[in-house]
């Protein structure tokens, strides 16, 4: 049991959730796991940190930061921040995230913990095309 434990552990399971963006379509958001929040953490504040948080956050399509970064200037500010408050609240990063963990387990016992792996969780089985990779 324990080796099947692991192997969950080590894959990726950060929750995904669609976004539609109005004239744009439907993207596919998901959380950043901890070693890429940890990652994020250490960036000075700005347009780099933010870019790199969003890809991280893209699912489908993948993007990478630079592209991300070209995105802000095709973009409204209000695009932009409802992408990375979908992705701030399904990496459990937002404000009252705690409270809400707390509830959803309290209202469902058998939902799992929404734990998010540490930095020594290694390979997440992501693309090979670097789209969601740490570099």
């Amino acid at each position: 049991m324990s080796e099947d434990v692991k192997a969950r552990l080590l894959r990726r399971h950060t929750g995904e959730e669609p976004h539609k963006i109005d004239g744009v379509g439907e993207i596919m958001l998901r959380g950043m796991s901890m070693g890429e929040v940890l990652l994020a953490a250490s960036m000075e504040r700005g347009e780099e940190r933010d870019a790199y948080t969003i890809s991280c956050g893209m699912a489908d399509p993948l993007m990478t930061p630079e592209e991300v970064a070209d995105w802000f200037g095709a973009a409204d500010s209000k695009e932009i921040e409802e992408v990375r408050t979908k992705i701030h609240r399904l990496s459990r990063l937002n404000v009252g995230a705690a409270k809400e963990v707390y509830e959803e387990l309290e209202a469902n016992p058998e939902a799992e913990f929404p734990a998010l792996p540490g930095v020594e969780a290694g390979d997440d089985g992501g693309s090979d095309d670097g789209g969601d990779a740490v570099s």
